[in-house]
């Protein structure tokens, strides 16, 4: 998705709204020309969500140990 990181993507202002608003397979326009269905946004959202918590975490645990 190195289409999310140009200069002429969209910010969107409420992820929760549009969420509440939208069915997964709705599109989500980022900018011109480029859309994802929201289905896409919230899942590398929560993909992004988890990568921040395992590489912040700062509570020992053991290896394979659940979180």
């Amino acid at each position: 998705m190195d289409r999310l990181n140009q200069p002429d993507t969209h910010i969107l202002r409420s992820m929760k709204r549009l969420a509440g608003h939208l069915r997964p397979e709705d599109p989500v326009e980022l900018g011109p020309d480029f859309s994802i269905t929201m289905l896409e946004l919230v899942t590398l959202f929560l993909t992004h969500v988890r990568q921040m918590i395992l590489k912040h975490w700062n509570i020992p645990l053991k290896k394979k140990e659940a979180i």
